[in-house]
C-alpha cells in the first residue's frame, strides 16, 4: 500500500474517533437525532477514504445537534 494512502487511513481513523466521541457527548445531551444524521453528510459505514470510490479523508468531526 502506498505510504500517501497509510497517512490517510490514520488520519480518517483519528477524525472518526472524534466524530465517534462527539456523537456519544451529544447523545448524552439529547442532542443527536439519528434521523437527521442519515441525511446530513456522510455516513461512516459506507465511506470510504481510499479505493476506487475512494471520498478522501473523513473530515466530518460532529453531526449536527438536534
Amino acid at each position: 500500500m502506498p505510504y500517501g494512502d497509510i497517512a490517510k487511513l490514520r488520519t480518517s481513523a483519528e477524525n472518526a474517533k472524534e466524530y465517534l466521541r462527539n456523537k456519544a457527548e451529544l447523545e448524552a445531551k439529547g442532542l443527536y437525532n439519528p434521523l437527521m444524521a442519515k441525511y446530513d453528510g456522510p455516513d461512516m459505514a459506507t465511506y470510504s477514504t481510499i479505493g476506487e470510490n475512494g471520498q478522501g479523508v473523513w473530515d466530518k468531526m460532529s453531526p449536527t445537534p438536534f
